[in-house]
């Protein structure tokens, strides 16, 4: 049974590999998976483990914003004639433009919320990059498993 009543998916309802649907799961998902690293790449911060989760809830809301703009950049490259997420080189440069974009973010961010100021604070903000860039990517390759099999 699909969450959203005005869609019709059968092919989620047939696909039982991962489970059934969950509303906010990839959320959560994401912010299981991201929210372990703070506390090793953040070392000598005593926060409790709610706030990694909620600054990675924080985070992934951005990433979302960044995702709509980009959504909206191949919107515009359709409507100009171009081949959308066709192009590889559109796919790439949008994902290392939003990359680089998070990884500005996630500076400004670890140093208000953490207090990494220093260059630690840009050695810390480009490892959460690189693991954001990971997550990511293995999120699309899961969705790319999932489209697959339930075909």
């Amino acid at each position: 049974m699909s969450y959203f009543p005005a869609i019709s998916l059968p092919c989620v309802r047939r696909f039982s590999l991962l489970g059934p649907v969950r509303p906010g799961a990839p959320e959560r998902d994401w912010a299981f998976a991201f929210a372990p690293l703070l506390p090793l790449i953040l070392w000598g911060n005593r926060r409790p483990a709610a706030s990694h989760v909620v600054f990675a809830l924080h985070l992934y809301a951005f990433l979302l914003i960044v995702f709509c703009v980009d959504l909206l950049v191949v919107a515009a490259s359709l409507q100009l004639g171009g081949a959308g997420l066709a192009s590889h080189r559109l796919d790439v440069v949008l994902y290392l433009s939003s990359l680089s974009l998070c990884g500005v973010y996630l500076h400004r961010a670890i140093s208000v919320v953490y207090g990494a100021r220093t260059i630690s604070g840009i050695i810390q903000a480009i490892t959460l990059t690189a693991a954001v860039g990971a997550i990511v990517l293995g999120y699309r390759f899961a969705v790319f498993l999932i489209t697959l099999f339930s075909a």
